[in-house]
């Protein structure tokens, strides 16, 4: 055996360089059973009440993590959202996102529009990256439509074909309407009554009434945004006819004494 010996140290350092892996769900938006392609915007739907904007949220359990070294629950993420879909902006929101504690991560109302979502994921060696999707708030909300509570017509003299008096009464939108209103566009209103039959007619811009719907009917007020969102109220219209009759004499008629007292009762 030798008899001189030298021992030396040598320190061995074993590093994490690899950042996080970051998943986001993905989704089926035409219903076909299958996932959209990876290169496909997500797309959510307005959901903010009042607003034209949508609530996200950001730890939606589909998303998943993973790294080398450090647990899942103890890595860090953090979400941006940049408006308009370019990070040359400022953002709306830095939000953290804790996939683990059992409480939804939901942003601010995010307006209409077509966006980008940056989530960076960091470890505790302190690797990170940061993953970019794009995404677009639609409207998907329908609008509010409001009817009057009570509205009565009255029939007046006339005919909407031009011919012998039929009496005649015209409803218009504007007559059902009481606010009808959207979050995020104007809106278009047409009406259409229900028969009896129940059966509801072709909407448009007036519903003509004669003597013939004396009483009550039932009218529908269609409220459509310029998305092509839809919805509906009902309102009874009460018929009323108010116009007294008219009472045409007989034409001047010549008697003799003799005639007259003998057309007595």
């Amino acid at each position: 055996t030798p008899r001189n010996v030298k021992t030396f140290t040598q320190t061995v350092k074993v590093g994490d360089g690899e950042a996080p892996d970051f998943e986001l769900p993905r989704q089926d938006t035409d219903f076909d059973g299958d996932f959209d392609d990876e290169e496909d915007y997500l797309i959510f739907t307005t959901n903010a009440g009042n607003q034209c904007a949508a609530f996200i949220r950001l730890d939606d359990p589909g998303i998943s993590v993973d790294d080398n070294c450090s647990p899942d629950d103890e890595l860090i993420i953090t979400a941006e959202i940049f408006p308009g879909g370019t990070d040359e902006v400022a953002p709306i929101g830095a939000f953290v996102v804790d996939l683990f504690d059992g409480d939804a991560e939901i942003t601010s109302a995010i307006p209409v529009g077509c966006h980008l979502l940056r989530y960076t994921v960091t470890d505790q060696c302190g690797n990170s990256d940061i993953f970019d999707y794009d995404f677009c708030v639609e409207d998907g909300t329908p609008p509010v439509a409001i009817c009057e509570d009570e509205l009565h017509v009255g029939i007046t003299s006339g005919s909407a074909s031009g011919g012998a008096s039929t009496g005649i009464a015209v409803i218009t939108p504007e007559m059902v309407d009481a606010g009808s209103y959207d979050d995020c566009t104007d809106v278009m209103l047409s009406i259409a009554r229900k028969d009896e039959d129940g059966t509801v007619g072709d909407y448009s811009q007036e519903v003509v009434l004669t003597c013939d719907d004396l009483g009550t009917i039932l009218i529908s007020l269609r409220v459509e945004d310029k998305n092509e969102n839809v919805n509906y109220c009902w309102l009874e219209v009460t018929v009323e006819d108010k116009v007294p009759p008219i009472c045409f004499p007989p034409s001047p008629v010549k008697l003799s004494c003799i005639e007259y007292n003998a057309s007595l009762p």
